[in-house]
């Protein structure tokens, strides 16, 4: 029978949160299907791999070589070459899933039979488990077309890698993920799963981030050049999709709010690591709105629970050495 879900991880040096990504796998609630997992292991070297091959006694699940490339993108994508769910989850090595995650899903899934890319919200926890905050889509629960969706979702990528759900066919026509963009890779994927056909929102808290030093999301935001080209790059190509729902007059306006979302996060992720603060660029964004906007930027971005979330999570590494 083929499975309802394929839940897909790609995994490198896992240890020790990868335990406890399988085990809320493990912990999932009863559901009308089935579900498959399938790990990519990108060589790893601290014992991920033999604990991913003894899960399979408890999981559906099958290990399978990454890319070898250093890439997650690319491991994420020879793993959905493999896939054979109706629908597709992402969960990375470092998070969690909500014991009724693939229950509430697979609800939603039989509701709306012609649903094809699924959120929920997620929580932000620490490396040891604690509460940081809540990661949420800033647009509104239920279905959202694409007009709904794409002004909020262009100023920022408030989606979570573990809090979505795309049918397996709409990603395969997509050609997957683009490898080409290591550090928005998901943000432009969602873009483009949202501009063919918007998506369903479940305002339910069913998956957990982990926020911690040894992230991608970290050590992504050290390498400011090539952070800027992906982000300009994500941002150019959706665009015209952009201002396509959007009335003329209101148009120039989102322009200057996602250049400063691109400004903010570049910002932003400098402050986490030791590369140059790149302040006058955010300056000259800033500057550039009106304070309307910026009170357009704050609201449909959700910086604030997202930059506290990192503050108490540097509080609290700090606080435990």
């Amino acid at each position: 029978m083929q499975p309802l879900f394929t839940v897909i991880m790609p995994v490198y040096n896992g240890m020790p949160l990868l335990r406890e990504a399988l085990s809320s796998l493990e912990a999932q609630e009863p559901f009308d299907g089935a579900f498959e997992v399938i790990a990519a292991d990108d060589g790893s070297t601290d014992g991920s791999r033999e604990v991913l091959e003894s899960a399979s006694g408890a999981l559906p699940l099958r290990v399978i070589d990454g890319a070898k490339r250093g890439n997650w993108v690319a491991s994420t994508n020879k793993a959905l070459k493999e896939a054979s769910g109706e629908f597709i989850l992402f969960l990375h090595q470092d998070d969690r899933y909500h014991p009724s995650r693939l229950r509430r899903i697979a609800e939603t899934i039989r509701a709306n039979p012609d649903v094809d890319f699924i959120v929920n919200d997620t929580a932000f926890v620490a490396a040891d488990g604690k509460a940081l905050g809540l990661w949420k889509p800033t647009f509104h629960p239920g279905r959202c077309p694409p007009g709904d969706i794409l002004p909020s979702l262009m100023v920022q990528d408030t989606i979570a890698v573990p809090g979505v759900a795309f049918r397996r066919t709409a990603s395969v026509v997509g050609g997957g993920l683009d490898e080409e963009f290591r550090y928005t890779a998901d943000w432009e994927f969602w873009l483009r799963l949202a501009a063919a056909g918007g998506a369903f929102r479940i305002a339910e808290v069913l998956s957990q981030f982990r926020v911690h030093r040894a992230s991608q999301t970290v050590s992504f935001a050290a390498r400011q050049a090539e952070m800027r080209r992906n982000l300009e790059r994500v941002m150019e190509r959706y665009m015209p999709a952009l201002l396509a729902v959007l009335p003329p007059r209101r148009r120039q306006r989102f322009v200057r709010v996602v250049e400063l979302g691109v400004e903010t996060d570049l910002f932003l992720g400098a402050c986490g690591t030791r590369s140059p603060k790149p302040w006058r660029p955010f300056l000259k964004a800033l500057l550039r709105c009106p304070p309307s906007d910026w009170i357009r930027y704050i609201r449909l971005s959700d910086v604030v629970p997202r930059s506290m979330a990192r503050v108490r999570a540097g509080f609290l590494s700090r606080k435990t050495k």
